[in-house]
């Protein structure tokens, strides 16, 4: 199934936001995750999103 534009933007900024709360609680992604992380990060910018798009959509699902 290939994923709408939406969602791999939505599922890049969860990433951030999974990534950022592990390393403030000191466990770091493990290589499974950092992989699915990088996944959903690439799919975000397959899309035609760069990090400063996904981190704007993190930003607005965080309330920030």
């Amino acid at each position: 199934m290939t994923e709408s534009p939406a969602d791999a933007l939505r599922r890049a900024a969860i990433g951030i936001e999974m990534k950022e709360a592990r390393e403030a609680d000191g466990r770091p992604l493990d290589a499974v995750e950092s992989a699915g992380f990088q996944q959903d990060q690439a799919a975000a910018r397959r899309h035609g999103f760069t990090d400063v798009d996904i981190r704007a959509r993190y930003n607005q699902l965080s309330g920030r």
